[in-house]
């Protein structure tokens, strides 16, 4: 089974906040995933998974792909922070708009700009 718990937004410029984030990763051991809204500024995003690493991030996942129409800086910012994705999201409703970032789904994003859309 997988459980995904959502803390409270984090700001990654808020040193207390962070180093409160640190201390609930290391007291549970668990397996940290770092949640980027796709419509975030590339430089946005490269600050938040930079100063969240202090934290622990294992992986990525990409929400709101329903809310872009580029993709090429999710797969940018993972290959060059050396960071696995493991989940995408199109909507808002969850766990249906929630899904394995797989290979053949960031190309097809990558190369063709159409995601699939959640229902309305």
């Amino acid at each position: 089974d997988l459980v995904l718990i959502d803390t409270a937004g984090r700001s990654q410029k808020n040193i207390v906040q962070v180093a409160e984030l640190k201390a609930l990763v290391e007291a549970t051991g668990c397996e940290t995933h770092l949640v980027v809204s796709a419509s975030t500024k590339r430089s946005d995003m490269v600050d938040q998974l930079d100063r969240f690493r202090k934290v622990g991030v294992d992986r990525l996942i990409f929400s709101k792909l329903d809310e872009t129409t580029t993709y090429g800086t999710l797969f940018g910012l993972a290959a060059e922070r050396s960071t696995a994705l493991s989940y995408l999201t199109t909507g808002q409703r969850v766990p249906e708009d929630i899904e394995v970032a797989e290979a053949s789904r960031i190309a097809g994003l990558v190369l063709s700009g159409v995601p699939r859309r959640a229902a309305v």
